[in-house]
């Protein structure tokens, strides 16, 4: 499935009540814990305070003296002073070029976050996929493990020859090997997930049995003819 896809698939399962909070609950979890999305962060953190001290260098400078002298009396003397440069070239091309560094590491930020909502969502949907798959694969070894019981029972009763029997428990240990290889697709799927939010993920929500397909308002003849 391709990164666009997922990202539709995500968006379209935020539109659904019956999904949405279980997967916006994983995005704050992953916004908190993903490494990379945090290191983006403090990246374009560090770099927007940098633009702020750069442009505190254009600004109005105040400072404040006090002194004391004793002899046959105290005097005590304060002065306070506001600075302003008319223009400061260095200083203002220093702000310029934070200021652009600032942007482009917002960007960064904002590309990250879109990374990281694709990667959940493909995590997400791997996990689902993976334990649609896992629950297939035990019904399978179900379905062989009663043929190999009905072939052990005809072969007792004369009604089958014994290659029989012996076939179906090929195909149940096939089936047993398919389970467990499912098994560890799941584990792997959950680690996925757990990597990017933090925490073991718990049940997630499955996605809808069906959908209801909803008739085309013109037709197909005119949607043929307007292709």
């Amino acid at each position: 499935m391709s990164r666009a896809a997922v990202c539709a698939a995500a968006l379209l399962l935020a539109a659904s009540a019956a999904r949405a909070d279980d997967l916006l609950q994983l995005w704050g979890q992953a916004r908190q814990a993903d490494p990379q999305l945090r290191q983006a962060a403090a990246l374009s953190g560090a770099q927007d305070a940098a633009s702020r001290i750069a442009r505190a260098a254009l600004l109005p400078q105040w400072s404040l003296n006090a002194s004391e002298q004793r002899g046959d009396g105290h005097l005590h003397t304060a002065t306070s002073s506001l600075s302003q440069a008319l223009l400061d070239l260095p200083a203002l091309r220093e702000w310029q070029a934070s200021q652009r560094d600032a942007s482009a590491q917002q960007l960064r930020l904002q590309a990250a976050e879109q990374d990281a909502r694709a990667r959940l969502a493909e995590a997400y949907f791997g996990l689902l996929s993976a334990q649609a798959q896992l629950a297939t694969a035990r019904a399978n070894e179900q379905a062989f493990d009663r043929q190999v019981h009905e072939a052990e029972v005809r072969f007792k009763t004369g009604l089958a020859a014994q290659v029989e029997a012996e076939q179906s428990r090929t195909y149940r240990e096939l089936a047993h090997s398919s389970t467990l290889a499912a098994e560890l697709d799941v584990a792997d799927a959950r680690e996925a997930l757990a990597e990017l939010t933090g925490t073991e993920p718990g049940a997630l929500q499955p996605l809808a049995e069906a959908f209801s397909a909803q008739p085309l308002r013109d037709g197909v003849d005119a949607w043929i003819t307007r292709a």
